[in-house]
């Protein structure tokens, strides 16, 4: 905090106003420094993807008050005094720059981000082994199932129904199985952002 005590000026010449209690004094508080910011996902996320779920918090502080703002480049942009949470809808590869000044006109770098948004469900594949024949197997046919996703396969669930439901859920891709019954397969995928597939 910086004083500033008024001076009297005449004839050219400067003269100070004596300190004491009756001097005008101006406080002043010298801030050269720019707020902070930071952008954060929040769930569901995997690595740089998202889905359209998922909320994109923009945190700025200072110790004034501050006016954030950014850009979805080539789609969008705006400003805020407080706090942002975005969504994206659409699917696609996007960058997000974002910047924040005070109210004494400190500006922090303009960031940028590039993220992905994505809401596909897994591709899941199921084959049948030899011996087969239209719908029929026997119990030595190896049925396999695998699934793809860009953002990799969290979870393969396997339903089996022969009279009453068997779940089985598998953590890995290249699923083989047998069957000792008649029975009713359902088989669905998950991928690393909690989207789900059914076949």
């Amino acid at each position: 905090i910086y004083g500033f005590i008024a001076i009297a000026v005449g004839n050219g010449s400067i003269e100070t106003t004596p300190y004491n209690e009756s001097a005008e004094v101006y406080p002043y508080i010298l801030d050269t420094i720019s707020p902070s910011i930071s952008l954060e996902f929040g769930r569901p996320r995997y690595d740089n993807y998202i889905t359209s779920n998922t909320p994109i918090y923009i945190n700025a502080s200072d110790n004034t008050s501050f006016i954030i703002y950014w850009k979805i480049w080539g789609m969008m942009e705006g400003n805020d005094s407080h706090n942002i949470i975005l969504k994206i809808n659409a699917e696609g590869e996007y960058t997000i720059g974002y910047w924040a000044v005070d109210e004494a006109g400190n500006k922090c770098p303009l960031h940028n981000v590039t993220l992905y948004v994505d809401n596909t469900p897994p591709m899941t594949i199921m084959e049948v082994g030899s011996p087969s024949y239209g719908s029929y197997i026997t119990s030595n046919t190896t049925i396999y199932v695998d699934a793809s996703d860009i953002v990799g396969i969290k979870e393969i669930h396997l339903n089996v129904f022969d009279g009453e439901w068997h779940n089985t859920t598998f953590y890995s891709n290249n699923v083989t199985f047998t069957l000792t019954n008649d029975s009713i397969i359902n088989i669905y995928a998950i991928d690393n952002l909690n989207c789900s597939s059914i076949v």
